[in-house]
């Protein structure tokens, strides 16, 4: 029994991350471990595992091929597909069947939110998973191609799966812990790590908010318990990993579990160094106090734009005083920020975005990642691209970094919106006090390597696009 799980590479060798929820090309030097691919090895034991990572790996396709041939007989694929790279995946999708027509060939991606997908994509594989937690990849085996019962497992993708009414309760799921060290490639790279050697760990997945711009809205909001987490974590802690990433769209919920955990944390003295996504309204004193006892060291928050209220028409709620205390208090306690920010949302004016700009310098945070407005699959910015002939629904190859598949806003053009996008990332990172400050920053040699790259190599993309 063979499960080939297999991250395809690029034509183009970008550093493409395909998720489940978003595939993008990376802004800096980083490369995010394939966390749904970690999740998912969490169904699989592991003298059944063949994992090809062909970006990390900088493996061809012809290198790929040849390597199949060690593949043990009848093998079970499970590929990821991308919206930006959705021609060349679909040809090589089609390839493997073509040499492995016996084999199931299953697909999860972010081209899955379109309602417009493909028929032809659709046909040519066995099977669309639309989580990485729920299938029963060893159930799915024993099936084979009996394409009803296939459909009627848990996990499985169908036109509505990601419009169900149901999304925003919470429930709790169980998972094993995954096989973290079948995920240690020298080659990911999480741009807020302090140390090279890092794995991902979710205590959460999905999203309980509802902003239109992103897709997160459309996943189930489950959680797993505290316990599961902390067994999860003195596994990761034996294999002598020090850095985390936890993966949550929203860290923090539910607020009783999270405390719970936190407080195991630190209990168990496991001294991890970790960072994670976290949302401002949900900011509390004790909540960001035991973060930073169990050893959070940075916080990406969703800032957006200047103009909260503007944000409401796209459902993104921010709480004004919230957002203050929260940054001041990481301040005191020496947690480092990262606002991101979006740049061409349709009805953003040129001096919105420049307003934008000056509020992610005045806030005084560590990092600022600035995004371009992007019509991604499960959009309302890609259905009213298409509601309006703007774009048709074959449009393809787009990303938040604006380097692909750009569109004109109601307010600036895409010319604009990445000259704006370019000026932001050199107003906010080339000022000579900022500069000092996050060299005063710096917690060792990795850590400063790590900063070092990312920095160049955001600036070297910024001018490039």
């Amino acid at each position: 029994m063979n499960f080939v799980l297999i991250n395809p590479p690029d034509k183009d060798n970008r550093k493409i991350m395909r998720n489940f929820d978003c595939a993008t090309e990376s802004k800096g030097n980083y490369l995010y471990q394939p966390y749904d691919f970690l999740l998912l090895s969490s169904k699989i034991k592991e003298e059944h595992l063949t994992f090809y990572d062909c970006i990390a790996e900088g493996i061809s396709k012809e290198k790929l091929f040849e390597n199949f041939n060690t593949l043990r007989p009848n093998p079970m694929f499970i590929i990821s597909i991308a919206q930006t790279s959705y021609a060349q995946d679909q040809i090589f999708i089609n390839e493997v069947k073509e040499m492995f027509p016996d084999s199931l060939i299953i697909v999860f991606g972010d081209i899955f939110f379109d309602q417009f997908i493909e028929e032809e994509l659709i046909n040519s594989v066995d099977l669309i998973l639309s989580d990485p937690f729920t299938i029963d990849l060893y159930k799915t085996y024993e099936i084979g191609k009996d394409q009803a019962a296939l459909l009627e497992l848990e996990g499985v993708w169908h036109k509505e799966v990601y419009n169900r009414s149901d999304l925003k309760a919470p429930k709790k799921f169980s998972i094993t812990s995954p096989l973290h060290s079948s995920f240690l490639n020298k080659s990911y790279r999480w741009p807020f790590s302090r140390y090279f050697k890092y794995t991902t760990v979710f205590t959460a997945w999905g999203c309980p908010y509802s902003c239109s711009y992103c897709i997160m809205k459309r996943f189930p909001n489950v959680y797993r318990d505290a316990d599961e987490i902390i067994e999860e974590l003195k596994i990761i802690k034996n294999q002598n990993i020090r850095e985390i990433y936890i993966g949550d769209r929203s860290f923090g919920l539910p607020r009783n579990n999270i405390i719970s955990l936190l407080n195991k944390m630190i209990l168990n003295k496991f001294n991890f160094s970790w960072s994670t996504y976290f949302h401002p309204n949900q900011y509390d004193p004790e909540l960001l106090n035991l973060m930073k006892q169990s050893g959070c060291h940075t916080v990406i928050i969703g800032i957006e734009s200047s103009d909260i209220e503007f944000l409401k028409n796209f459902g993104r709620h921010t709480k004004k005083d919230k957002l203050s205390a929260l940054i001041s208090h990481a301040k005191e306690l020496g947690i480092s920020i990262c606002g991101d920010f979006i740049i061409g949302l349709p009805g953003q004016s040129y001096q919105e975005v420049l307003k934008t700009i000056d509020l992610s310098i005045n806030l005084d945070i560590d990092y600022a990642s600035f995004n371009v407005a992007a019509p991604l699959p499960g959009s309302s910015i890609r259905e009213n691209a298409i509601k309006s002939g703007q774009i048709n629904k074959d449009f393809r190859g787009v990303d938040s970094l604006g380097k692909t598949g750009g569109l004109d806003s109601d307010q600036l053009t895409h010319e604009q919106i990445i000259e704006l996008r370019n000026l932001a990332v050199r107003r906010f990172y080339l000022r000579p006090t900022y500069l000092l400050k996050r060299i005063s920053k710096i917690r060792g040699i990795q850590h400063f390597w790590i900063q070092f790259q990312e920095g160049y190599e955001l600036f070297k993309k910024s001018l490039k696009v």
